[in-house]
């Protein structure tokens, strides 16, 4: 959440790629590590991100400089052109972490009156960045990219973030011994008998 409160108009870049494509850029500030990183931005983050800019130069102007005040350092910012923030008033202010977390709230409670189960809900923004952790690296990134997107320094961080069932990497698995075994001679394989079977239940550790 912190990440994104800092964001500003300055965050937004672009980058030709070799074959000559321009893709949108997201630069984050430091929070999670000592250094910025960019984020290439989806079509779909882009035009959220073209809205909000929109939103604050819908008149003809640029997006207002502010100062931010942080919590955790308890002091304010510069003024700068953060994106999220809004108008109360003939005020403007930048978004706090209180607001974004009772926006969060409210928006379960309007989802609740359709689908019962959001009754129970209790989101964190941090609830987000963990589930994009594991939607990107259980549909194929690799970790070390992962990490990158996410400023992480350790990978070890990153798998802690990423929820990857067991069943899944047995049938991930298992396909892929399938195949392998399709492509070698038939009398390469056999299977288990009960002695070696028994033999490797001995060997488990017990369970608790």
């Amino acid at each position: 959440m912190e990440e994104a409160l800092e964001l500003t108009h300055l965050s937004i870049r672009q980058y030709q790629r070799p074959g000559g494509e321009v893709i949108a850029l997201l630069v984050v500030a430091p929070s999670k590590s000592d250094r910025e990183r960019v984020i290439p931005m989806s079509a779909e983050l882009f035009g959220v991100i073209a809205a909000i800019v929109r939103r604050h130069t819908r008149d003809g102007g640029t997006v207002p400089l502010l100062p931010r005040y942080d919590p955790h350092e308890r002091r304010s910012s510069a003024p700068m052109p953060f994106l999220f923030q809004r108008r109360i008033g003939t005020n403007h202010e930048v978004i706090s972490d209180t607001t974004v977390v009772n926006m969060l709230k409210r928006r379960c409670g309007e989802l609740a009156e359709h689908h019962p189960a959001f009754h129970a809900a209790d989101f964190t923004p941090h609830d987000f960045r963990r589930l994009l952790a594991t939607d990107l690296v259980n549909h194929g990134l690799p970790t070390h990219i992962g990490a990158a997107l996410l400023g992480h320094l350790n990978l070890q961080t990153t798998r802690g973030y990423v929820a990857v069932f067991n069943e899944d990497v047995v049938r991930h698995y298992q396909g892929f011994l399938d195949r392998r075994r399709q492509a070698r001679p038939a009398d390469e394989y056999r299977p288990v008998t009960d002695t070696e079977w028994r033999g490797f239940e001995e060997l488990r550790p017990p369970k608790g």
